[in-house]
């Protein structure tokens, strides 16, 4: 049975379906090329432990950890990173992360995200207050949004907002109040939380859609209902789910990746630009049918080629290249320029 208070909640989210849409003006989102590791992350995992929590953000998928080609982009770790401030933050090349991260068909989001602004009231009725920015649960939905690249406001609560809104007005059957309220921080997106006891019900309003959640105040759920939150906003879910990033790409699950084709090996691989250079090339050699990066070990990159021609086609494609010379069965050298 629905409690009253749920049911204006509803009645309030439809209204406010009719006044709120459109086009999204979004903001571009700082820091999203560094991040900071633990002082007890060993020395030799810290680069490797920035560039993963960096790629959750850049991509805004928690699963980019599970695509094979990911362990690529983490070979070359250090040769993304850039000048640091310290020994724990760590930042790296946007311009070249993005291009390998392209280049590896992995998904790579606009640095324009949309902003949510979160309204949180606790109690019932008359007797329910709007909370105070800077608490447990807003520094919760910060700290998750903040791995997943969305920015997060919180309301000033001044003079401003407190004659524009109060917490009855979060729940009211009048959503221009709040719509209004909200018109200042110019958000894309609004969430509004009700707390009562440990139970958080939720409405999000975005893009003219309406997503309503319950969660605890157990900071795991928050991380949990946050997640699912983001994936809601910028379109994603799960690998091998029917959903697509931005409307565009679909992932296989890891279990089904199974690429069939030639193992090739190439050393001197010892920069970024290199590795765009050998396999944009081959993508591009007539008869080659698909090109997979399976890793990469120090200066050598392993490959699986499918080519017309099996292991011949392969050689007599590599052997147009002068910047390739042979050194073994499907072992080869880059040589640069």
């Amino acid at each position: 049975m629905y409690s009253a208070q749920l049911v204006r909640m509803v009645r309030f989210g439809i209204l406010f379906l009719l006044l709120v849409g459109g086009v999204a003006s979004a903001a571009e989102v700082a820091g999203l090329y560094s991040a900071r590791v633990g002082a007890d992350t060993p020395v030799e995992r810290r680069v490797e432990s920035a560039l993963a929590q960096v790629l959750v953000k850049v991509s805004g998928r928690r699963d980019i950890m599970q695509r094979p080609e990911t362990q690529t982009l983490l070979d070359n770790a250090s040769l993304l990173q850039q000048a640091q401030s310290d020994d724990q933050h760590l930042g790296f090349d946007p311009v070249g992360l993005k291009n390998l991260m392209s280049s590896l068909g992995l998904p790579v989001l606009s640095d324009d995200r949309p902003e949510l602004l979160v309204w949180l009231a606790r109690g019932v009725g008359a007797a329910a207050e709007l909370v105070e920015p800077g608490g447990e649960i807003y520094g919760q939905l910060s700290l998750a949004m903040q791995q997943r690249g969305l920015p997060l406001h919180q309301p000033l609560l001044d003079l401003t907002d407190q004659l524009a809104l109060n917490a009855q007005d979060l729940f009211s059957d009048d959503p221009g109040v709040v719509q209004r309220a909200s018109a200042r921080y110019q958000p894309d997106a609004i969430l509004v939380g009700l707390r009562s006891g440990e139970q958080l019900n939720w409405v999000l309003w975005w893009d003219g859609q309406m997503l309503r959640e319950q969660s605890s105040t157990d900071p795991l759920a928050l991380h949990q209902f946050a997640d699912r939150l983001a994936d809601h906003i910028l379109g994603v879910r799960e690998i091998g789910s029917e959903s697509a990033v931005q409307g565009q790409l679909v992932l296989e699950p890891v279990g089904a990746y199974q690429p069939d084709g030639i193992a090739l090996e190439i050393d001197g691989i010892a920069t970024p630009a290199a590795y765009l250079d050998i396999t944009g090339w081959i993508r591009q050699q007539p008869g080659v049918q698909q090109l997979y990066t399976v890793g990469q070990n120090g200066q050598r990159l392993t490959l699986i080629v499918r080519v017309e021609g099996g292991s011949a086609g392969l050689q007599q494609v590599l052997a147009q290249n002068p910047q390739l010379t042979r050194e073994g069965e499907q072992l080869y050298r880059w040589t640069d320029l």
